[in-house]
């Protein structure tokens, strides 16, 4: 009787190890699926709703399930025999890499639900950036539609209650970061205008903390730069081109960048325009003491300040995940490094001119 439990045993162990194995070659397995899935996607062999939706959160998921169920059972097995460590360890390095992708997978989905379910992003809704014709022919007739005021799909109601036939500009709105209402900003010079958006800056860079609670922790504001429209132009264009963007079209007369850029992992092909123009006279009221419209002074500053806007749009998709919203942010954040040091510059040399 003992010889056939122990035999019994020895069978269970020895079907463990198997299912050890299978679990740990499924996981591993995994890796390489998910990687398929995506350069696939990105390399145009399938379209990007089966690449993602359901060969990495369907069939992905589901592949990963049974790699974690093999190796959970096959450490279970393993225990009535020995030798046990080996297979044991098997068995917790599949669950381990198994639990990690299931981990990625919630964290992504969690973070989907979080921001809304927009894929159009620029920092002026008031006056929006169009697209050319020539830029718009590069994102074929079955892209998402470029226009002035668009809203979200009704069908985002499913997943995002609330958001269905809203302004996609309200929404935007409400998920980046915003001054709080407590905080009074300070007016002191010719624009209130450029004050604010410069105190809301400095505000924000003191309180950095803040912007965590923010669904998108981004100023996704217009820049203002008292610097000639031209020579704007070119670092925003050198700025482009230095984030891997090919440029599609450039007008330094008309101030207007366009570029296309892709994901990294997907290869989800999004555009871009980049708007360079004097800030509207509309804008501003002119204050005591300040120079009229004129564009520079003698000293060479602007008082009409150079604004600078930009637009990203993904060509698919209902939710981008953010990533229109980082990629503008990233953007001006590398504009003001380079401008925010030429304008400092410039004000040192007219306060010394001025002594």
């Amino acid at each position: 009787m003992t010889e056939f439990l122990k035999n019994i045993a020895e069978g269970f162990a020895k079907f463990g190890r198997i299912l050890v194995r299978g679990g740990l070659a499924s996981a591993i397995f995994s890796i390489f699926w998910f990687i398929v899935a995506a350069v696939g996607t990105k390399l145009g062999l399938w379209e990007y709703g089966f690449g993602l939706m359901i060969m990495t959160f369907s069939w992905g998921r589901n592949l990963v399930m049974v790699s974690v169920g093999l190796s959970i059972l096959g450490i279970l097995l393993c225990l009535f025999a020995a030798p046990r460590t080996q297979p044991v360890i098997l068995g917790l390095v599949g669950v381990l890499i198994s639990g990690l992708i299931i981990g990625r997978l919630i964290g992504f989905g969690q973070e989907a639900m979080r921001l809304p379910p927009i894929h159009d992003i620029q920092t002026d809704w008031v006056y929006p950036i169009q697209f050319s014709d020539k830029l718009m022919t590069l994102r074929g007739e079955f892209s998402n539609p470029v226009v002035d005021a668009p809203v979200i799909n009704k069908n985002a109601d499913g997943r995002w209650p609330g958001t269905g036939g809203r302004l996609v500009s309200e929404v935007q709105e409400e998920a980046e970061w915003q001054l709080p209402v407590s905080v009074k900003p300070e007016f002191n010079g010719c624009s209130d205008v450029v004050d604010f958006a410069r105190f809301k800056e400095r505000y924000a860079h003191e309180n950095a903390k803040e912007l965590r609670n923010a669904p998108y922790p981004y100023i996704l504001d217009s820049k203002y730069y008292e610097i000639a429209k031209g020579k704007v132009f070119d670092i925003a264009l050198k700025v482009a081109k230095s984030r891997g963007w090919e440029i599609v079209t450039k007008d330094r007369q008309t101030g207007v960048i366009e570029a296309t850029d892709s994901t990294s992992w997907f290869g989800f092909e999004d555009d871009i325009a980049i708007r360079v123009m004097l800030a509207p006279s509309e804008l501003f009221q002119r204050k005591e003491n300040c120079d009229e419209n004129i564009e520079e002074s003698a000293t060479g500053r602007n008082r009409i300040p150079a604004k600078v806007d930009i637009r990203s749009v993904s060509r698919v998709g209902l939710s981008d995940i953010g990533t229109n919203a980082k990629r503008v942010s990233n953007f001006l954040i590398d504009l003001d490094r380079t401008l925010g040091k030429m304008e400092g510059k410039s004000n040192e040399r007219e306060h010394s001119e001025e002594m």
